[in-house]
């Protein structure tokens, strides 16, 4: 009798490891979906307070300072034409060598004439915001980039501009958002007004458009 029960054991056993090594298998082809975790999405940033600092890279090398708190909206990024009021000047030395005059002007994000900081530093701005922006010189005048406009004075001197740091001012007025699709900037879209939908159509949806000649 204890002989047929270990036997009835062993097979069920048996059994139990049967099922679970099929399951496996299913899980392994797809048959039996996988459930995953849901990560809750990162809330938008928030426009700081007057005085609070905040490093925008993960060195450290580009950090913020608010002057004037801004709207709460979305921010600018790369290719986005941005209306800015904006100085440059080296930390040490309070020479400025990069302004606006005191004006607004229209600028294009990502244009190489401008050190890499500067693009960094609007993109983490809101629309109304004013703020100082400490960049060190690995996101100055370190890095050899092609395009960058060298302040007057240092063109003979590009090792000891590549040790300096420099502070901005800059205002964002305000911003048109665009998005470069191809990544190479032969297709931008620009967004003149947000939509409130979460879907995007797809290859052979239909859809209805309004066009406006220009």
């Amino acid at each position: 009798m204890q002989k047929k029960d270990t036997e009835k054991a062993e097979n069920s056993e048996s059994s139990v490891s049967e099922e679970e090594g099929q399951k496996q298998e299913e899980q392994a082809k797809g048959s039996i979906p996988l459930i995953t975790p849901l990560i809750a999405p990162e809330p938008p940033p928030m426009p700081g307070k007057v005085g609070e600092q905040e490093d925008l890279t993960p060195d450290g090398g580009v950090s913020k300072t608010v002057l004037e708190v801004g709207e709460n909206t979305a921010q600018p990024a790369t290719p986005s034409l941005v209306t800015v009021i904006y100085k440059g000047y080296f930390k040490k030395s309070k020479v400025v060598f990069d302004s606006s005059d005191g004006k607004p002007v229209q600028l294009e994000l990502g244009d190489p004439a401008k050190i890499e900081g500067f693009h960094i530093a609007i993109e983490h701005m809101f629309k109304g915001e004013k703020a100082e922006f400490l960049i060190h010189s690995d996101y100055a005048f370190r890095k050899d980039r092609a395009g960058v406009v060298l302040p007057a004075g240092f063109e003979g001197k590009r090792e000891l501009l590549r040790k300096k740091r420099v502070i901005y001012e800059i205002k964002l007025l305000d911003f048109v958002a665009r998005v470069d699709l191809d990544k190479d900037k032969r297709l931008i879209k620009t967004i003149e007004k947000q939509g409130t939908g979460k879907r995007t159509p797809k290859e052979l949806d239909d859809v209805k458009s309004k066009r406006q000649h220009r």
